[in-house]
């Protein structure tokens, strides 16, 4: 089994990676290869690779094949000596082996054995160089770099070659996490992006003369038993993500513009959004299934990625209807800001994103945790095992469930929802479907079929709501156009009408079905959201006022030094509160202890004397108690303030460094904070309420306007209250002015927030 990456490296970065490389001791090899397969491409179909390659003075015939996931090939290699002529070709001499009985399937016929032809050939020159990786995650990589050209029809006047500059990566031998670090250092500092496209397969696209090739599309899961363990879940549906996402990310950052390319791979984030949030409970062990890293980069990547393909795709639906209803001809997305967005090749290509690519692919390849070494005298600390089959599929279960009741509620109401809420119905919506897609191989046969028809039944709701949203963002677009041309004013006024023009009456859109696959009962199907004609849309009148802000890092700073003042404030306050009413408590308590004391040590050595001799002890131990109350009557006060003034002085030697601790604690809590809130902030005013959004949060917070406390005026900010973020020491904030907007239409977007609040700025 060979677990390897492979990048394509930049043009102006190949000096670079080459320098690098060349620290070490590396050997240079010449590769002549030629690729090899049936007259109707069986092999290339199903993902084989069979080549006669020269390296060096040496012939070896290799045969490969696709694995279990991203990093996974089944290989074999038979050295052929250095013989002058080049052999034959032979499928067997691979007999014997996987990837050797998997070849002489595809090579058997009903007539006998499929001839082969020679399809391509390559000419590569190949730097190698071993890389040991210390430390927990330990391993031996080879690194190869490899420049040279793919070459089809050779030798005649069609002959086509295809320029190769790639960087390969392949585990020797230890863990896979050390392969994982190695791959991600080189591509943070080189520029490097993941990379699909074996030698073999830029071949057959010469020999097609294939310049596009068709975007990759999900698939379900591929679990490597019946009963897998909640680990095995989180990597078979995360490889199944990376199935679909690496493909349409490769083509993309290789400059290819398709639409369908970027959206399915805007549909494979989505998919793994899904499955980081709701196959987290599977396995809590850390440092595995690292959601909380993974998550913004990947939030980051589709937002960007949607932006100008939603415009587009909006404005080719909705230009059209918009036409036929009379509206004038323009272009909506003239002087578009969206526009001069980083292009689809960019995003991908970042840092950032490859950075995650290659943890996830990691993460699928990743074996069983293994625990840190234990020092002297210490045991090695347990990691949480992963649920068990039956575990898991409870927990699935449970999570499908709550989604389907969460749909049908909001279906029930989504008419009487605010914008913000609609939009989470539909991202509900999509979770719902995604999940129930992950998790349905795993049901035997009836639940299976029981799957098939709830999905069936899901996509009419997500169809619609999906319509709906295009209206949604189509509105907007054209709102924002009236800035720049006059003639957007029609589709704003008109678009709700325009665009449902011609549409057929809706259906019932209540219908009864089974719930979730594997739940066992009858419940609201959760397409009970409206099937074809959405909601209307608001009318102009409904107009929405945004707000942007930049908060600078001297601002968050500031921010942060004042939230940490009165965090320990409200901390001081609690410890006194406490302090107080441990002085008021103890005294008393220790009193009736000290009084009570006497009696139940009498009372415990009664019950434990002779029958016989109990009346003499009962006279005695009366006697005893009641000396005993008068001495501590005598005492109580001297010893209650003994233990009082004990008290005291452990207080004064542990409260320091505990409000030190604390303080540290809170120091990193709000610096943290502050740091994500550095950037541009967006405040949504609508007749519902506010929207905020923060530059690095995955979602907004939407505050209706009935939950809107108090607002408090600062020096230089707004301080927003709902009585939740007053429980705990918070606030949203908006500046009192910005540079972000021209500043009269800031200011009236303020006075517009002031007077639609329940209070007024500089309450306390």
């Amino acid at each position: 089994m060979e677990i390897e990456f492979k990048f394509c490296i930049p043009a102006d970065r190949l000096k670079a990676v080459e320098a690098a490389l060349k620290r070490g001791a590396v050997v240079r090899t010449r590769l002549q290869a030629r690729y090899f397969d049936t007259g109707d491409l069986r092999l290339a179909a199903d993902g084989m690779v069979l080549r006669l390659r020269k390296e060096g003075r040496r012939w070896v015939q290799t045969v490969k094949a696709t694995g279990d996931n991203a990093l996974h090939r089944l290989e074999h290699n038979v050295d052929l000596g250095t013989a002058a002529a080049v052999p034959a070709i032979d499928p067997q001499r691979h007999q014997g082996t996987p990837v050797g009985d998997r070849l002489a399937k595809l090579l058997v016929d009903g007539d006998g054995a499929v001839p082969l032809v020679e399809r391509q050939s390559t000419d590569i020159v190949r730097l190698t160089r071993d890389v040991r990786v210390t430390g927990l995650g330990g391993a031996v990589v080879e690194m190869a770099l490899d420049v040279g050209k793919v070459v089809a029809h050779a030798g005649t006047p069609e002959r086509r070659e295809s320029p190769v500059c790639e960087l390969e990566l392949e585990l020797k031998h230890g863990d896979v996490q050390g392969l994982v670090t190695l791959a991600r250092r080189w591509s943070q500092q080189h520029g490097l992006w993941f990379s699909t496209v074996s030698k073999a397969e830029r071949g057959a696209r010469l020999l097609a003369a294939q310049d596009m090739v068709e975007a990759v599309k999900a698939e379900p899961p591929r679990f490597g038993s019946a009963h897998p363990d909640g680990r095995a879940i989180q990597q078979a549906v995360v490889a199944s993500c990376l199935a679909q996402m690496l493909p349409n990310a490769s083509e993309i950052a290789a400059g290819s513009s398709h639409e369908e390319q970027v959206h399915q791979l805007r549909i494979g984030i989505r998919r793994l959004r899904t499955a980081l949030r709701e196959l987290a409970g599977l396995d809590e062990a850390p440092g595995l299934f690292d959601a909380a890293e993974w998550e913004p980069p990947l939030v980051a990547a589709f937002r960007a990625l949607g932006e100008l393909r939603d415009r587009e795709q909006v404005v080719k639906l909705a230009q059209p209807q918009l036409r036929e209803a009379g509206a004038p001809e323009f272009d909506p997305l003239a002087g578009d800001e969206a526009g001069n967005a980083p292009s689809p090749g960019d995003v991908v290509r970042a840092a950032e994103f490859q950075n995650v690519l290659v943890s996830l692919i990691g993460f699928t390849a990743a074996g069983p945790a293994k625990a840190a070494p234990p020092g002297d005298g210490e045991e090695a600390p347990s990691a949480p095992a992963p649920l068990d089959a039956d575990a898991a599929r409870r927990l699935l279960r449970e999570r499908l469930q709550h989604l389907h009741k969460q749909t049908v509620r909001d279906g029930q109401r989504f008419e009487s929802l605010d914008t913000e809420s609609q939009h989470r119905v539909r991202k509900r919506l999509k979770r719902l479907r995604y999940l129930a897609e992950f998790v349905a191989p795993l049901f035997d046969a009836a639940d299976k079929n029981a799957a098939e028809r709830y999905l069936k039944a899901l996509r009419p709701a997500q169809d619609a709501l999906g319509t709906f949203n295009d209206e949604a963002v189509a509105l907007a677009l054209y709102r924002e156009a009236t800035t720049r041309d006059a003639r957007a004013w029609f589709a704003v006024a008109g678009s709700p009408r325009a665009m449902r023009r011609g549409r057929r009456p809706a259906p019932r859109p209540w219908q009864r079905s089974t719930g979730p696959p594997g739940s066992g009962r009858r419940s609201e199907m959760v397409a009970s959201v409206p099937m074809t004609t959405p909601a209307p849309l608001p009318e102009p009148q409904d107009e929405t006022l945004q707000l942007r802000f930049r908060l600078a890092p001297e601002d968050a700073e500031q921010l942060a030094d004042a939230a940490l003042d009165r965090r320990l404030e409200e901390h001081d306050r609690q410890s006194e509160r406490l302090h107080a009413a441990v002085q008021r408590l103890v005294p008393r308590a220790l009193s009736v202890f000290l009084m009570a004391a006497p009696v139940l040590a009498i009372a415990l050595l009664y019950a434990f004397e002779p029958r016989p001799v109990r009346a003499e002890f009962w006279l005695g131990s009366a006697i005893a108690t009641v000396l005993a109350w008068l001495a501590l009557w005598i005492f109580r006060a001297r010893l209650v303030g003994y233990i009082a003034a004990l008290g005291a002085r452990r207080r004064e030697r542990v409260q320091p460094v505990m409000r030190d601790r604390v303080a540290r604690a809170l120091h990193r809590s709000v610096t943290r904070s502050a740091t994500r809130s550095v950037g541009i902030h967006e405040v949504t005013i609508s007749a519902q309420g506010l929207s905020l959004a923060a530059p690095q949060s995955s979602k907004a917070a939407v505050v209706p306007w009935q939950k809107l406390t108090r607002i408090e005026e600062g020096e230089r900010f707004y301080r927003l209250y709902t009585a939740a973020t007053e429980r705990f020491g918070l606030s949203y904030l908006v500046a009192k002015n910005s540079s972000e907007m021209d500043a009269a239409a800031y200011e009236a977007g303020l006075q517009c927030l002031l007077a639609r609040s329940p209070v007024k700025p500089g309450s306390r």
